[in-house]
């Protein structure tokens, strides 16, 4: 009897010890951040030539899948910002423009931006606007961003320039204009 009850004490001991081990993964989602830096000045410099508008941003998992698609990310402070954030595993590669423009769109097979606004009619100088690209994909020496990169650096590139030229007085011939 004796030997019955060590058995059993012995069994009962062995069966609590086998537990189920669960892992959960609780580390908090990081946003995902851009820091916009200015490259060579390619322009006159302006009083309102600072970038505090909206960025639209494509993301790629490694110039692959698509992970969101022109998502407007606003200015906050220094960084922008869109409610997006790194996902767990993979890194991702960027395209992005300013200022933000619902219905762009951009093609990874062409390398193609298309920005879809209409500037043309604008005459005045001052209401027209300053489209800026990045250079195609943003990856990090070829390997993507990922969730341990604090905010990607995005260097933007102007479209276009603003160019006027304006002559005034009674008697002015103009013979040639060269830019």
């Amino acid at each position: 009897m004796k030997r019955f009850f060590i058995l059993a004490t012995a069994a009962i001991v062995a069966l609590a010890s086998c537990t189920k081990t669960e892992v959960v993964y609780n580390e908090a989602p990081q946003e995902i951040g851009f820091k916009a830096v200015t490259g060579m000045i390619t322009k006159a410099e302006q009083a309102d030539a600072t970038l505090d508008g909206d960025m639209g941003v494509f993301a790629y998992v490694n110039g692959g899948a698509l992970f969101f698609d022109n998502t407007k990310f606003m200015k906050d402070g220094e960084f922008w910002t869109g409610g997006k954030f790194w996902p767990v595993t993979n890194a991702l590669d960027f395209v992005v423009y300013a200022p933000y423009v619902g219905g762009s769109t951009y093609n990874p097979t062409s390398k193609v931006l298309t920005v879809a606004a209409d500037n043309s009619s604008n005459t005045a100088i001052g209401d027209q606007v300053d489209y800026l690209y990045g250079d195609n994909y943003y990856k990090n020496g070829g390997n993507g961003f990922d969730k341990n990169t604090a905010s990607v650096s995005v260097t933007l590139k102007h479209a276009q320039a603003k160019v006027s030229v304006s002559f005034t007085g009674a008697n002015v011939t103009v013979t040639n204009v060269t830019i």
